[in-house]
């Protein structure tokens, strides 16, 4: 399987998301993961602490249409915007307290990555973004020299 588009795609959409200085790693996965009456096409793991990303493909991700493709990534990157408010769950339901003022703060930022990301689309200050999300999946054609 070729994840030479896969990675220029989340090298274009990077600083959409502010993690354009992680480490990434793409891991191709030779059995599909099932669950609940669906198979999982690909899952994100943001470690923010030692900023690093791992990025798990799953066999079916390939099935899908290229359209398809770069919605399952783009959703799986979007989850850099709500994992902290996903963690704070699971520390409550761990019993640890996190205050109003923590999920306040959560809620915020959390806004906040979503209106630069609208705001720079919409005034079309993404070109590079929106480049690499049309380019996904494309054969480009090198003339050799």
């Amino acid at each position: 399987m070729n994840i030479k588009p896969i990675e220029e795609l989340l090298e274009g959409l990077q600083w959409l998301f502010g993690i354009q200085n992680y480490d990434r790693s793409i891991v191709l996965k030779d059995k599909d993961e099932e669950r609940e009456d669906e198979y999982c096409y690909a899952e994100i793991y943001f470690g923010e602490k030692y900023q690093e990303i791992e990025l798990t493909i799953y066999p079916h991700f390939f099935k899908k249409t290229i359209e398809e493709q770069r919605k399952i990534i783009l959703h799986e990157l979007c989850h850099s915007i709500t994992i902290p408010n996903k963690d704070a769950g699971y520390k409550l339901l761990d019993g640890v307290l996190v205050t109003k003022r923590e999920l306040d703060f959560i809620n915020e930022r959390e806004t906040s990555q979503v209106e630069n990301i609208l705001d720079g689309l919409l005034r079309g200050r993404l070109k590079y973004a929106l480049k690499a999300y049309q380019e996904y999946g494309k054969k480009t054609k090198r003339k050799s020299k």
